[in-house]
């Protein structure tokens, strides 16, 4: 039997971010990439599907109440059913503190504003883990680390 090894950095992720406050998006847009992380920022649901078409987004930091047009709610459904986006870590921004509900509408996580730099970068990390420990679970063909 073939061992087989993931390696995954957390700093080459790309997270989307979706939030129409331009100073709060600013403000996490810039946490991140100054923790090496790779961002995709959008104002609005319409503007997010727009910027990641063509992409792989490893995790999505949705806003709830986005203004006009679709909220983070339908953003996240509409990424649930999208094929390169079904899978990833959706993770709830928001001033409301209901977890379950949130959960219960498809999100994997929520982080309540506001949050300290110390929350964000776990709630990430805690995602991203538990992301990394459902692709260790496949076999990556021709990265042989010994056998058992």
């Amino acid at each position: 039997m073939q061992c087989y090894k993931v390696y995954i950095t957390m700093n080459n992720l790309l997270i989307l971010i979706v939030e129409d406050d331009p100073s709060q998006r600013g403000y996490l847009t810039n946490l991140l990439t100054q923790s090496k992380f790779n961002v995709i920022a959008a104002n609005s649901g319409e503007q997010a599907l727009g910027l990641i078409e063509g992409k792989k987004i490893d995790l999505a930091l949705l806003d709830i109440n986005l203004g006009q047009g679709m909220d983070g709610i339908e953003l996240s459904k509409t990424l649930r059913i999208s094929a390169s986006c079904s899978n990833i870590p959706i993770i709830a921004v928001t001033a409301y503190y209901n977890k379950e509900y949130f959960l219960h509408h498809g999100f994997d996580d929520f982080i309540q504003k506001p949050y300290t730099y110390d929350q964000l970068i776990s709630v990430i990390n805690s995602n991203a883990v538990m992301q990394s420990n459902k692709i260790n679970m496949t076999y990556l063909s021709g990265s042989n680390q010994g056998s058992l």
